[in-house]
């Protein structure tokens, strides 16, 4: 008899912390260009949470990884980030 959860896989899910600066205290910046560096940053991390996966499908249970966001949406860098991880899903 196998124990319980014998043969059960996990799931790559990956955890993206976020603090920053106020909008206010950055400026200059172009909020546009920021906003798509963010965006660009979540693309990269999530193409390599799924090469992990691709490169040992055998140990999880999807074939795709699973990213989370933790921020606290403070005005700024935390609502930038988060704007962009709701945008990529």
């Amino acid at each position: 008899m196998s124990p319980p959860g014998a043969g059960l896989k996990p799931e790559l899910c990956l955890a993206v912390g976020v603090t920053g600066h106020r909008v206010r205290r950055l400026p200059g910046v172009d909020l546009e260009w920021l906003h798509a560096m963010v965006a660009e940053l979540l693309g990269h991390i999530r193409v390599a949470a799924d090469g992990v996966v691709a490169k040992h499908p055998a140990q999880f249970a999807s074939s795709q990884s699973k990213l989370r966001l933790v921020t606290a949406l403070a005005d700024g860098a935390d609502t930038i980030a988060a704007e962009a991880a709701l945008s990529a899903g």
